[in-house]
């Protein structure tokens, strides 16, 4: 019976209550991490649909002053 949980500790299909809590602790922060990415992303994506409709509104501006000049 021992050399049989030996054997699964050491081929990797039982692990540990500790080597468990470490992973879980791992999966933890690495999910804190994305959502931080995702919250950040979805910031910069907001400002860069701000700047394009921007750039839209001034390009349109500038080809309406552009036709009126030109009349």
């Amino acid at each position: 019976m021992v050399a049989l949980l030996w054997w699964m500790l050491a081929k990797g299909h039982l692990v540990t209550r500790r080597e468990h809590d470490g992973r879980m602790a791992d999966k933890d922060a690495q999910i804190v991490t994305w959502q931080a990415v995702a919250t950040t992303s979805q910031a910069q994506m907001a400002e860069l649909l701000e700047h394009s409709r921007m750039s839209v509104q001034l390009l349109t501006a500038i080809e309406e002053r552009a036709k009126r000049d030109a009349q």
